[in-house]
């Protein structure tokens, strides 16, 4: 084809047709530009194909992670639940001053000890998010969506951090200072307690100020935490619900 082009120039040239031969290459030069513009019209619908493919992926393996991480939110709900249960029932029975109620006491004192960090997992977020392919993403209310992801993931990041504070300033030197862990050992972890060793000091604790506002501020806690998970659960269905909606659409 060029080796046509050239001959065709050539012969112009050679016959001195310079009019013709100007009209020739204007030609030619607008045959070259309008199949650079189509190369390049294929190769950008190429491209945005890719783009989309590579996002509706994503997606996909996003809801999945959303589904994971929804159930272990309610699971974490579930325990805040079970935690400020008995930290109601070791307040109301240092409240009603029911010494007969001692060993219950201390294993709802127990709860004290949890630290169940939320500490999330969203790997396939945090990738796709830091690629250039988040920017790629047309629906405006999913965009919004991932806003409010990130917001929430950090909050979670703030609580998460302000509980492992509160445990190893107040609450662990508290407990180890007063009590034989073998003591307060909650459910589950009755088999690991070895009994023995020195007594609780359990002589003052009716009047232990100090242990009424640590229960009575982790209670807070595991309320602030639960008001934070259910944020996430709240946030995460709406993300996916928008990302499934989106999917069916493709």
């Amino acid at each position: 084809m060029l080796k046509f082009f050239r001959r065709i120039r050539l012969t112009l040239l050679s016959e001195h047709k310079t009019g013709q031969y100007l009209k020739y290459a204007i030609g030619e030069i607008v045959l070259v530009v309008i199949g650079i513009l189509i190369a390049l019209a294929i190769n950008n619908a190429y491209n945005k194909n890719k783009e989309r493919e590579d996002v509706r992926l994503y997606y996909l393996k996003i809801v999945d992670e959303l589904e994971a991480n929804m159930s272990y939110f309610q699971y974490q709900v579930d325990s805040r639940n079970d935690f400020k249960r008995q930290g109601i029932n070791a307040l109301k029975i240092l409240a009603e001053k029911n010494k007969d109620s001692l060993p219950s006491l201390l294993r709802n004192i127990g709860a004290l000890k949890t630290i169940n960090s939320l500490s999330p997992s969203f790997p396939t977020i945090e990738e796709f998010l830091s690629q250039n392919l988040s920017s790629k993403i047309a629906n405006d209310s999913i965009k919004a969506q991932f806003l409010k992801f990130s917001e929430m993931y950090k909050f979670i990041g703030l609580v998460d951090k302000y509980t492992i504070d509160q445990y190893q300033i107040s609450i662990e030197p508290y407990l180890t200072k007063n009590f034989n862990y073998s003591d307060i050992s909650y459910e589950g972890f009755y088999e690991i307690a070895l009994p023995g060793g020195p007594l609780s000091k359990t002589e003052t604790i009716w009047t232990d100020l100090q242990l009424w506002n640590l229960i009575s501020n982790k209670l807070e806690t595991w309320k602030y935490e639960e008001e934070a998970l259910n944020w996430g659960i709240e946030v995460l269905e709406k993300l996916k619900s928008l990302i499934e909606e989106e999917l069916t659409h493709d």
